[in-house]
């Protein structure tokens, strides 16, 4: 029994990996797209081999559907929490409200190929202030500013992908 016990834990974890890699490799793929059919650099219009690019800033996100919205938003909660193992080791604290400030649609022949994200939190470097995590009032001290991040997303928008030239980013504020 315990035997078997350990065998389906194996096999569950082995499938899991499976699965997780198959999934980085869709992220990867839509990353490629992007990058491969001239896509990154156009906020809006036609790229090559047939592409698309839609692009969606602040208050226009609005105009997405409700669900992509929510799956966007999700995915970009789920990347953010990345930060507490990253930029959050060193003199940063976010508030961790994240929101969405850009989507691009990447489509071929009216078919969702996939999203670039673009997402932040409010932030505030505090190297040089002197900031209690019980006493939110001590980040008036601080220099507040915006991390900042991207990723890719897979047209279902169940998998993303960090941007490997938009790794999160704190951009004070002026």
């Amino acid at each position: 029994m315990k035997t078997t016990a350990i065998l389906l834990i194996t096999l569950f974890s082995f499938f899991s990996l499976a699965q997780q890699s198959q999934n980085s490799q869709r992220a990867r793929q839509v990353a490629v797209a992007f990058s491969t059919t001239g896509c990154l650099k156009i906020n809006s219009g036609n790229c090559q081999n047939g592409h698309k690019v839609q692009s969606y800033v602040g208050s226009q996100i609005g105009q997405l559907p409700q669900a992509i919205q929510k799956a966007l938003y999700e995915i970009a909660y789920h990347q953010s929490q990345i930060w507490g193992d990253t930029i959050l080791e060193g003199d940063f604290f976010a508030d961790g409200k994240v929101e969405i400030n850009k989507v691009k649609i990447l489509s071929l022949q009216n078919k969702v190929v996939g999203f670039q994200i673009t997402y932040f939190e409010k932030a505030w470097y505090t190297g040089n202030c002197t900031f209690h995590h019980n006493r939110p009032e001590t980040l008036n001290a601080c220099r507040p500013g915006r991390i900042f991040e991207a990723s890719f997303v897979t047209g279902d928008a169940k998998e993303a992908q960090v941007d490997e030239n938009q790794f999160a980013k704190f951009v004070p504020q002026d």
